[in-house]
């Protein structure tokens, strides 16, 4: 048995080496989500980096270096590089996914995902999250790669926490469609339904500001309506204070 299957793999190796890289398969996993990069975009990382495929024989193509000069891209959370003895090779992408859009003071704009990494914005594809705006002084230019659960930039480890916690829930996720952060460093909530402003005040106790928040909306709200304030002030405890629209 040992020197049959010695046999084998000494077979398929010969056999491999003459196969011939016939084509490049890539697959972007989660492409009906978002659309941040496409199969061009990954043939062009490598020509970028110089990796030739098509047309080289099967055992010279270095998948650990494809996998690497992809994966360097902030855009992309994993890939997968292998060829097959049809002379295929494939590629899996799987896209980072975003839970909040910042828009800093400077008007610079990127996408903090669900690890806690920052992904740069583009043009090209906008994704279905919350916009957070203001006084969110921190800049890209000259930063290396940041993971905002291990930063010491309090707004923006605020904005994921939060940001996550809209993402776990089916109703604030569809609900809250901007976040702003105000001079003093307090947090002020655009809702998608109703015609009021949301201060939150600080991030402390958010848990339980969302759950006064919502109890108002299912219990409070029906004689009055949605629209019939202005403002709604979340910042006191066990309380909430609300403007009357004038």
């Amino acid at each position: 048995m040992t020197a049959y299957l010695i046999a084998s793999f000494s077979f398929t190796g010969r056999k491999m080496d003459s196969v011939i890289c016939s084509g490049v398969q890539v697959r972007v996993i989660d492409s009906t989500l978002n659309r941040f990069v496409n199969s061009g975009d990954i043939l062009r990382m490598l020509e970028r980096n110089n990796i030739k495929t098509t047309g080289m024989p099967v055992s010279s193509i270095n998948t650990l270096a494809i996998e690497e000069a992809i994966g360097n891209n902030s855009i992309v959370k994993d890939v997968k590089a292998y060829t097959t003895s049809s002379g295929i090779l494939h590629i899996d992408v799987s896209q980072r996914i975003p839970v909040v859009r910042i828009i800093n003071a400077y008007q610079q704009s990127f996408y903090i995902d669900e690890e806690g990494a920052l992904m740069p914005w583009t043009g090209r594809f906008s994704a279905f999250v919350p916009v957070a705006n203001g006084n969110i002084r921190f800049s890209l230019r000259g930063k290396k790669t940041i993971n905002v659960r291990d930063s010491v930039i309090p707004v923006l480890s605020d904005l994921y926490s939060f940001a996550m916690l809209l993402k776990k829930d089916r109703f604030w996720d569809s609900q809250i469609e901007q976040i702003y952060v105000n001079n003093k460093q307090e947090y002020e909530l655009v809702p998608r339904v109703g015609a009021h402003l949301i201060l939150l005040g600080p991030m402390e106790n958010v848990r339980e500001k969302l759950e006064n928040l919502k109890k108002l909306y299912e219990c409070g709200f029906g004689e009055v309506g949605w629209n019939g304030y202005s403002m709604i002030n979340l910042k006191f405890r066990n309380q909430i204070v609300c403007t009357r629209r004038q």
